[in-house]
């Protein structure tokens, strides 16, 4: 069939139409990770493959042009760390691109009449062993919701998608996609929920679509065990 689009405008539109958007995935990793591991006792689904979990939930009319994985490294946890970065390493092998951001030292402090103590069987804290405040230092991950943020905003501005996906439950990115949406009205926004988490929050009403990654898409979505990348086997360290 063949149409001229001097004199076919209706031809030109019903190619537009079926035209692939340019599509792109941003993964708040920790999100996911965790989500993962609050629904599964084994470890099997954090060997993920987040450029085929992408390719499965992407609309059929969409193209691919690249994934982001946003994460940070525990460098206190020697062990977790390389486990992370061998993760990162096979990603590498599907063109992931990771953005780095950073776990920062952030003071706490516990007061007894606030807190709620949960019940730590086999051992017995009786109330009067609980002191009434205690200040402590733990670690947070930093820069994650900004560097999406960033992308999701720079990206925009770049015409580098038209349909951006956000693989994520926290509502902190919200702000970044509705300043996006009112710059570029035309362009998509489908929020993609990590398993377990319902589709009623913000972050939800703000997006154009919503997905919910299950169970079946995790397990249509793993590495393969072992990752060969060019001379060098990189072997799943998830146990």
């Amino acid at each position: 069939m063949y149409f001229s689009f001097r004199s076919a405008p209706k031809a030109r539109a019903f190619c537009d139409t079926i035209r692939s958007m340019k599509s792109i995935f941003f993964v708040d990793g920790f999100n996911l990770y965790h989500a993962i591991c609050d629904a599964f006792d084994h470890a099997k689904y954090k060997w993920l493959n987040l450029k085929q979990l992408a390719l499965n939930l992407i609309d059929h009319e969409d193209e691919l042009r690249s994934v982001h994985y946003f994460t940070a490294y525990c460098g206190w946890n020697k062990q977790k760390e390389r486990k992370h970065r061998t993760y990162v390493e096979a990603l590498t092998k599907y063109g992931v691109q990771t953005v780095e951001g950073k776990f920062m030292p952030v003071g706490k402090r516990f007061k007894k009449r606030y807190m709620r103590i949960f019940d730590m069987a086999p051992y017995i804290l009786e109330d009067w062993m609980i002191p009434e405040e205690i200040a402590y230092v733990t670690n947070e991950e930093k820069r994650t919701n900004v560097n999406i943020a960033i992308k999701i905003l720079d990206y925009a501005y770049q015409d580098y998608y038209e349909h951006a996906y956000v693989v994520t439950a926290d509502s902190d990115i919200a702000p970044a996609i509705q300043a996006a949406k009112t710059r570029f009205p035309k362009k998509k926004f489908t929020v993609v929920l990590p398993i377990g988490h319902r589709q009623d929050g913000y972050l939800c009403k703000v997006c154009d679509a919503v997905k919910v990654i299950n169970e079946a898409c995790l397990s249509a979505s793993l590495l393969p065990d072992p990752v060969i990348i060019g001379k060098k086997i990189v072997y799943c360290p998830f146990s």
